[in-house]
Parts: structure tokens; sequence; C-alpha cells
């Protein structure tokens, strides 16, 4: 599968879990409720999620992504005060981003034949994160879903010279236009 370098994938990203319940409750709770964690299991647990190194560090408000990635490489365990706030952050990231994954898996099975482009927002990690597994999924299922990062200028620009107003149609509207645009 191709997936857009540009987009910062996670490197063990290429596929979508169809039950994610599954893998969190059989394969990550058991390693988060052991009370700490070694630097493979922080990283498969934030590969798993389908969160960049810097996404994490955004999440866990680390100032330095050296940080995650000494972690993540260091034989032994992440300090417990950290693995405390990593297990906490994981638990609601994974609810978070199964719910929109659900959200959006079931707001975009219409599109069946037509391009449709998914919209990442700079600050919205979690939603990030969702947005990407949703695409590898629709991307395996072979419908023609697309990638755009969020451009607030060329979306404000896109709704004055149609005279619209924001609102989620739009948004999508935009994001398959400003998808469009950049390919051609």
């Amino acid at each position: 599968m191709h997936l857009p370098p540009h987009l910062g994938w996670p490197k063990i990203l290429t596929g979508f879990y169809p039950n994610m319940n599954k893998i969190f409750n059989g394969v990550i709770m058991p390693i988060i409720n052991k009370g700490y964690l070694t630097g493979l299991e922080i990283k498969t647990i934030r590969e798993e999620l389908g969160l960049t190194q810097a996404e994490l560090m955004r999440l866990m408000k680390v100032k330095n992504y050296r940080t995650i990635q000494r972690w993540e490489y260091e034989e032994g365990r992440a300090p417990t005060g950290a693995c405390d706030e990593i297990v906490e952050l994981l638990k609601t990231a994974y609810v978070e981003i199964t719910g929109t994954v659900e959200s959006l898996v079931a707001k975009y099975k219409r599109w069946e034949y037509a391009d449709f482009a998914l919209i990442l927002y700079p600050e919205d990690v979690k939603r990030n994160a969702a947005v990407r597994k949703v695409y590898c999924r629709f991307i395996a299922e072979g419908k023609k879903a697309h990638l755009v990062r969020f451009d607030e200028e060329d979306y404000n620009n896109y709704l004055a010279a149609q005279n619209l107003s924001d609102c989620e149609k739009n948004r999508d509207a935009w994001a398959l236009y400003y998808w469009k645009k950049a390919k051609a």
C-alpha cells in the first residue's frame, strides 16, 4: 500500500484493524495494566494507535521529541511517572480514536465509486490518527480516498469565492477541490 510520505505516518501503520476493541483489550490492556512499560511496549502501543512520535510528544506535553525516542529505544523501562501518564493518555486516546474511526467510516461509507478527501487538521492529533487508520482501511477496500492537510487560508478563499459558509459539507467539498488542485 502506498502511504504519502509527507504526512508523517507511523512506520507500522500499513493497515486497519477491523476490531480495534479486540486488539486493545487482548494485547494493549495486559501490557498497560502491569504497572510499567518497556520502550518497545510504548512504541508498539503508540503505533497501534496510529500516533507519530511528534504527536505523542504533543499529547504528553513533552518539550523535546528525543524524550519520546529515549523512552522507546532505551533498554529497560520508561520512568514510572511517565508510564502512568502514557497509560492514562493511551486509554483516553484509544476511546477517542476508536469513536472517531467509527464515525468517519459511517460518514464516508456511502462513497463507493467517487473520489473523496479526508482532512488532517494541524493540531488535532487524535483525530489525525483516526483519519490515517480510516484512510488505510478505505485504500485497502479499493475506495478512492485521498488525504489533505487543512489549509485555513485556502479554505477561506474557497468559501469566499463560492459565497459559502463554514460547515462540514463545505469542508468535504473543499478537501476534494484542494486535493485535485494540488494534484494538477
